[in-house]
């Protein structure tokens, strides 16, 4: 979010959002995070969610955007998405970046023409088909070596505009498009070895590996170390609160950690309570 409205390039704005603490936590952040931009709070009235109708049809056109997203992938796969593939974690970014850059306004423009002054002219391809791509920043070290690389399309960088193609190592930036056959585009082989979401882009195993793979590079194998024997301890441990106790014995009111657990799956920027 800071991101984008640091694209947008305005110095005094007024962020409007309802009185959820979520949303308000949010806007918080984002203004400590933007001091050196003017931000107004603004808010609608308590339980009046007509006074929010303009972020009321955004959401709803998103959702819209989405279902028709995940429908015509189906259908071209000829297969269903599970309802957790990581996938359809991008179709809110790319239903928005649709109704951004193809949806007309009331003075004949787009979203992205009002921001920036032009038009979107990246070649238009639906959600997660299947491409081909040449890798940004990648120049490859021989005139023989292949210079493109194969994954689903999953959304554009808004600001440098290279396409974001999931893998099974992760999403992959990439420089142009070029399409495949249909039965290429659509094929299903693969499909549950994707991975990759907008909150952590490069699977865990791919991390793990370019992470040992520096270490061996650059500092040699230290020798090893035999710890000290370990003294008894006297004081008993604190028990953890673990994400099966909550779904065994149930949240405890007013825990921002259980409500997290409940809402997310997981603990998300919160500790649980001592009564928890």
């Amino acid at each position: 979010m800071v991101g984008m409205i640091r694209d947008l390039g305005f110095r005094r704005l007024s962020l409007k959002c309802d009185n959820e603490p979520a949303t308000l936590s949010l806007r918080a952040a984002v203004k400590d995070q933007l001091r050196d931009v003017e931000i107004l709070d603004v808010g609608p009235p308590e339980g009046d969610h007509a006074a929010n109708t303009r972020a009321e049809t955004a959401v709803r056109e998103v959702k819209r955007q989405c279902r028709s997203q995940r429908m015509a992938a189906e259908r071209k796969l000829g297969r269903k998405l599970r309802d957790d593939h990581p996938a359809l974690a991008w179709a809110p970014r790319f239903a928005g970046h649709v109704l951004s850059t193809v949806k007309l306004g009331d003075d004949g423009r787009t979203a992205e023409q009002r921001r920036t002054g032009k038009q979107w002219k990246k070649i238009a391809v639906p959600f997660f088909e299947n491409v081909m791509s040449r890798r940004l920043g990648e120049m490859g070290n021989s005139n023989f070596a292949s210079r493109m690389f194969e994954g689903r399309l999953v959304g554009y960088h808004m600001r440098t505009g290279a396409v974001l193609l999931m893998t099974k190592d992760g999403i992959v930036r990439g420089r142009g498009v070029r399409r495949l056959a249909e039965d290429q585009a659509w094929s299903t082989e693969g499909i549950d070895e994707l991975c990759g979401v907008p909150w952590s882009m490069v699977s865990r195993r791919v991390r793990l590996e370019k992470k040992v793979t520096a270490d061996k590079e650059s500092t040699p194998e230290p020798p090893p170390v035999v710890p000290p024997p370990r003294a008894e301890e006297t004081q008993q441990r604190r028990r953890y609160v673990l994400t099966s106790d909550v779904e065994a014995f149930g949240p405890t009111v007013g825990c921002a950690a259980c409500d997290s657990v409940v809402t997310h799956g997981r603990v998300i920027g919160s500790s649980h309570t001592e009564e928890c």
